[in-house]
């Protein structure tokens, strides 16, 4: 492995690392409250509480810029004014507290870092002050309260990230006011809808599904509390699915397996209610919340997703293959659920192909919608174009700082065998196994920007049990491991590499491969067209590093690029420096492809990451119109 950007990588984080730690020494430590119910259906993957794993490579530096840049700087006054002066200034407002709430709690789980402990305790306590006798906790006058008003059309909505906001925060600090919150809702919502009484449907925009999202949260609540009217509210939310005028989530992905076909094709929302079935199945055991959930991944995955981990044009699922570069894609709200619901998929079957996803999304469309600050998320991120960075209160701007709190809950995961290294990036994890021992884990490397790792193992005793490292679909061969010097054989199945053996204290594996570059021919949208990755890295031509060569590929000056048919998939690439005032992360380099233009001259392509493309204002192209010859 090479190591000689170690120094600069280490003293990157040396700062941060000490104010965490000394903030830390000043905290309290998370409360984890154990579920008063457990599932019907068992996980095959494990996810650790973000107090357990803290990750110190690029994936580590722009969670660490979430918080500091925008959760803790987030505008407590704009995220509470909408209760507490009703009605709201936006039908959707009262959404963004509970976002809030949901990131920065597992945020502080992650850092124990006192300045967000007491800004979490300020807005759930103030968001409290604000419910009314009956449980309501929305943003709407009595008068326009739970119906499709105008402007008055999100009310469930609402109140299902009250429920996830104040639930995580109950889950982190133990606090009861805020499981008593979150049952008064609920019961308002079990008073109000369902058989005898209020359609839920009516109560909800995009067919229904906005109001019926409301399952995830519903199910979670049971899960905290056993009481079974919770339950069954969640189920009545799938029977009212297939009623007449419903979204037929359940029926349409049973059958026509579509997602574009099913209810309106709204992503965002449909994601939502798909991840609140998973929960729902998890704690049913009903088989036939299922197959809807596996159907609409291979629905997805198949036709509908981009290269770069997310999906959404318009906000919408559309045709098969319909993915243009620049009309409005991958909203990050869509981005944010669809990690939400790869990582169910991955709770449930242990199945590699949803951690290969997850690292997909994570490494290029949600770092590429979030400012490399960290204060400010796109709207959209088209896969061409400029990045357009907002920093007014909108949903994706709430949303984005949520997908970057969970990946610490799924870099390192447990199974029944051992533990499992889902990323491939620098941090620590101290996890638990199924038979409650601890094993501590250091893992060190420059990925994305170098392969190869070093991983020493800490655990009290000699233990045995396994390591998995997830063998990425971008990884040509499994790569040569080593404990302690001597060559090991892994046993590769199931998209693993798998080490079992009597793990001691202090053993090292290192792992040494090299990461491919590679070209990626265009179909269908984009057909004619190449784009080009680095392991797991989507990579953009951008004009802030060389203006030229966008604007011939825009007007598709360039005819052809040196890469022989047969060699397509390990083109000649020569990495590069990045350019001092565009280097976002220390591993961040540049890279030149040989090509031609139109008149058979040589020309340098320049490209880098699809995270940093255009952070400076500049335009980018993921997907080039030039010709593999």
């Amino acid at each position: 492995m090479n190591y000689r950007h170690r120094h600069r990588f280490q003293s990157t984080f040396v700062l941060i690392l000490a104010l965490l730690a000394a903030s830390a020494l000043a905290a309290e430590k998370p409360a984890w409250v154990a579920d008063v119910v457990q599932p019907v259906v068992q996980d095959r993957e494990f996810c650790p509480t973000p107090d357990r794993v803290h990750l110190t490579g690029l994936l580590g530096m722009r969670i660490a810029r979430s918080e500091a840049n925008r959760l803790l700087e987030v505008d407590e006054a704009e995220l509470l004014a909408g209760f507490r002066h009703r009605p709201g200034r936006q039908a959707w407002i009262g959404e963004h507290v509970g976002k809030f709430l949901h990131a920065a709690s597992l945020a502080w789980a992650n850092t124990a870092d006192p300045r967000l402990r007491a800004k979490i305790d300020r807005v759930a306590a103030a968001l409290m002050e604000c419910q009314e006798p009956d449980g309501y906790l929305g943003t709407y006058t009595k008068d326009t309260r739970f119906q499709l008003a105008r402007n008055a059309d999100w009310d469930v909505w609402v109140h299902k990230y009250d429920l996830i906001g104040l639930l995580t925060y109950y889950q982190v600090t133990g606090n009861q006011q805020a499981l008593q919150a979150s049952r008064r809702i609920g019961d308002l919502l079990c008073n109000t809808f369902g058989p005898g009484r209020k359609d839920i449907l009516s109560a909800g925009t995009h067919m229904g599904m906005a109001a019926t999202s409301v399952l995830e949260p519903m199910v979670l609540l049971y899960r905290c509390t056993g009481d079974g009217k919770y339950l069954d509210f969640a189920k009545y939310l799938t029977t009212a699915w297939e009623e007449p005028r419903g979204p037929h989530i359940i029926s349409a992905l049973t059958t026509i397996k579509e997602v574009n076909h099913t209810a309106n094709g709204k992503a965002y929302e449909m994601l939502s209610n798909l991840v609140g079935l998973a929960e729902l199945y998890r704690y049913s055991g009903d088989w036939k919340y299922l197959a809807p959930l596996l159907n609409a991944w291979d629905d997805i995955t198949s036709r509908r997703l981009y290269l770069t981990g997310s999906a959404s044009q318009g906000e919408h699922f559309h045709d098969d293959y319909d993915l243009p570069s620049a009309s409005n894609n991958c909203e990050t709200c869509v981005t944010v659920t669809w990690i939400q619901f790869n990582l169910q998929l991955l709770r449930l079957t242990g199945d590699a192909k949803y951690a290969n996803e997850l690292e997909k999304s994570c490494y290029n469309q949600l770092i590429a919608a979030q400012k490399p600050s960290g204060d400010d998320w796109c709207y959209f991120t088209n896969l061409e174009g400029l990045k357009a960075y907002r920093s007014d209160t909108n949903c994706c701007h709430s949303s984005g700082p949520r997908g970057m709190a969970l990946i610490p809950t799924f870099a390192y995961t447990t199974d029944s065998d051992g533990v499992v290294i889902q990323f491939t990036e620098s941090g620590t994890a101290d996890l638990q196994l199924r038979d409650g021992k601890h094993v501590k884990l250091d893992q060190q490397t420059m990925f994305p920007s170098e392969g190869g790792i070093k991983l020493t193992v800490h655990t009290g005793e000699s233990d045995p049990f396994s390591i998995k490292l997830r063998l990425p679909t971008w990884l040509p061969d499994s790569g040569a491991y080593q404990v302690d010097g001597q060559t090991a054989k892994p046993e590769i199945s199931g998209g693993y590499a798998i080490l079992s053996r009597q793990w001691k204290d202090g053993d090292a594996l290192t792992l040494n491969w090299t990461i491919p570059f590679r070209a990626v021919p265009g179909t269908h949208t984009n057909a004619g067209k190449v784009a080009f990755q680095e392991g797991p890295l989507v990579l953009a031509a951008d004009a802030g590093i060389d203006a030229n060569v966008v604007r011939q590929q825009q007007k598709r000056a360039i005819a052809s690029i040196a890469i022989p048919e047969n060699e397509i998939q390990h083109p000649a690439c020569e990495p590069e420096p990045m350019p001092d005032a565009r280097r976002v992360w220390v591993g961040d380099r540049a890279y030149r492809i040989q090509a031609e233009d139109a008149n058979s001259k040589p020309i340098a392509v320049h490209l880098v990451p699809f995270a940093d493309a255009g952070a400076d204002g500049s335009q980018y192209m993921v997907w080039l119109p030039i010709e593999v010859k």
